[in-house]
C-alpha cells in the first residue's frame, strides 16, 4: 500500500494569467513563468529528503503533461496518465473570468455543460483510492489546484 504522495500543480497556463477559468473541458499551455515554475519543482524534486517518488501521476492535459515531462526528465521518472485526475468540466464557465464566475461556484451552483462540484469530488475520490490500492511507491500527483482542494479538503475558489 501506498505510504504518502506528492502533489504538484501544475505551470502557470495563459488562461491562468489572463484571470480566466480552464477546466478540465479545454486546455490551457504553460505560460513561460508556468515552464520555470515546473522547473523549479523539478530541481525540488531532484533534491528530495523524504521518500523518494517513483512515478508521476497526472492527466493528459497539455499543462499537467508538460508540468510532468519537465519533473520526470529531471528525476528520470516514468509518468503514469491517469484521466480522472483531471480539473472540474466547467462549461460554459471556460475562459470567463474568476471573479465573474465566483459567486457561481460560492453558491454551489453546477456549470451548464460543466461537472457539478459533487461529481467532481467523488470522481477524483473514486481515482485517488484506486491508486492508493494499485500504487505500492510514493507518486508526485501533477494535477490541477481543485484536484488538490478535493484531496487537502481546503475551500478555495
Amino acid at each position: 500500500m501506498m505510504k504518502g504522495f506528492y502533489f504538484v500543480r501544475h505551470g502557470e497556463t495563459v488562461a491562468n494569467a489572463s484571470g480566466l477559468r480552464a477546466g478540465g473541458d479545454c486546455d490551457a499551455k504553460l505560460t513561460e513563468l508556468g515552464r520555470r515554475q515546473s522547473t523549479e519543482a523539478a530541481r525540488i524534486f531532484a533534491n528530495v529528503k523524504g521518500p523518494v517518488p517513483g512515478a508521476i501521476l497526472t492527466s493528459r492535459m497539455a499543462r499537467t503533461l508538460h508540468t510532468s515531462r519537465i519533473i520526470a526528465d529531471r528525476r528520470k521518472l516514468r509518468i503514469r496518465i491517469v484521466r480522472d485526475f483531471s480539473e472540474r468540466s466547467l462549461g460554459d464557465w471556460n475562459f470567463q473570468t474568476v471573479r465573474s464566475t465566483e459567486p457561481h461556484i460560492v453558491m454551489g451552483f453546477p456549470p451548464r455543460g460543466g461537472e457539478s462540484e459533487w461529481r467532481f469530488r467523488n470522481r477524483v475520490a473514486r481515482v485517488f483510492q484506486a491508486q492508493f490500492q494499485a500504487f505500492t511507491e510514493w507518486p508526485i500527483i501533477v494535477s490541477s489546484r481543485g484536484v488538490g482542494r478535493q484531496l487537502f479538503g481546503f475551500v478555495d475558489a
